[in-house]
């Protein structure tokens, strides 16, 4: 069976909306994650290398085999596929809750990476099925959504319940989640939302390795490793440079991955009405590289460093949409729209480990955080010149 998806006559969008929904609760076992390292460093006795591998694991999971799930999803159903996968994350992140050691933290964490992959690479051909052709780019503009919605949920969850209730109710509800998000699945999406493809197109993944495809890759690896950056590093910068609480840094960090869900659906609905993903990539990146610079510069006065923030949220919302949105028009046959999904998921993987570890190097180069801000313009040169020698429809 394939993954691609049949073009219905009218949007189902409650289907777009528990797919959302899925990729949300997904989401939120990343968010989760920040507001409670400090606790966990002191509840399990670790070192910063520990957690680091513990943070990175999902990512370098998305990295090493993100294609692979993409070729899984298109040989069955997306929507068992999603469920198994949100319900492997689940088995993880209840493992999670109760664990007594570090060692067994970790090992959620792989469970999860498991779960995580699956569900992150087959929801996009859910969204894409429920949409008619007219809604496709809004649609999966809106799927883009996920993953600023779901960590800007998780330190809310955090900022709640963390200092009264711990760091264990707040993966005890993020784990409830997922579970909700597969009966939502089972309730609001038809199953087997796609058609038979013949022997060869099944047993060709390679044919996806085209130039468009790639280049679409490499601008969201580009675009995966600058996001990573400035949000794990921004509360770190907020504190050390602008000498904020961090109450205060975590608050503002949530508001920066909020304020990318407007833009990731305005991005879907612009491409339904004509415009070029090319001209979308260039004006995104220009904006993220400027608003880094400005962000992470310390001759910068402080109120144009905090509206430089504002600046990276809005203009970082496009690209993940523009990606998503363009699985439509490269799937040139049956079966290519989930091997384009774990191919872009596979991109941003490595960008999400590339990303920290560029920005680690350069700090301590260059002794300062605009050490970060550099990283960012150079890793968004690399996007920029893929994004130019797209062709001008950027299909």
């Amino acid at each position: 069976m394939d993954g691609t998806p049949q073009t219905p006559d009218e949007t189902d969008w409650r289907a777009v909306f528990a797919g959302l929904a899925g990729g949300i609760a997904s989401a939120l076992q990343i968010g989760k994650v920040s507001g409670a390292l400090p606790l966990l460093r002191t509840d399990f006795a670790t070192g910063v290398q520990t957690m680091s591998l513990y943070v990175a694991l999902i990512s370098f999971v998305a990295a090493a085999i993100g294609f692979w799930f993409g070729t899984l999803t298109r040989r069955f159903d997306p929507r068992r596929v999603s469920q198994t996968g949100l319900a492997i994350t689940a088995v993880g992140a209840l493992a999670s809750v109760v664990a007594p050691s570090a060692g067994v933290l970790l090992a959620s964490r792989a469970i999860e990476a498991v779960g995580f992959s699956m569900t992150a690479t087959s929801l996009p051909l859910i969204i894409q099925a429920a949409a008619a052709r007219r809604h496709k780019a809004l649609a999966l503009g809106i799927w883009s959504a996920w993953m600023p919605t779901g960590i800007g949920c998780a330190l809310a969850l955090s900022w709640l319940l963390i200092e009264g209730a711990g760091w264990r109710a707040v993966y005890a509800v993020a784990a409830v989640a997922l579970l909700l998000a597969a009966v939502g699945l089972q309730v609001f999406v038809p199953g087997r939302r796609h058609a038979t493809v013949d022997r060869a197109d099944v047993a060709a993944p390679t044919a996806i390795l085209r130039p468009e495809p790639l280049k679409v890759t490499l601008v969201f690896f580009s675009f995966s490793a600058c996001s990573l950056i400035m949000l794990g590093f921004l509360p770190t910068i907020l504190v050390d440079d602008l000498g904020m609480g961090e109450g205060t840094a975590a608050a503002i960090t949530m508001l920066a991955a909020l304020g990318m869900v407007p833009t990731n659906v305005l991005s879907g609905w612009l491409l339904d009405r004509g415009a070029k993903a090319r001209t979308l990539f260039l004006l995104s990146l220009a904006g993220i590289a400027i608003s880094a610079l400005l962000v992470t510069s310390s001759a910068v006065p402080p109120a144009f460093r905090l509206a430089a923030i504002l600046m990276f949220s809005i203009t970082t919302g496009v690209t993940p949409g523009v990606v998503w949105a363009s699985i439509t028009p490269l799937a040139r046959r049956p079966g290519e729209a989930p091997l384009l999904s774990g191919l872009f998921y596979q991109g941003a993987g490595l960008g999400q480990v590339a990303g920290p570890i560029a920005a680690g190097w350069a700090f301590v180069l260059v002794a300062g955080w605009h050490g970060a801000g550099w990283t960012v313009a150079g890793f968004v040169a690399v996007a920029l010149a893929a994004a130019v020698a797209m062709r001008p429809t950027g299909e």
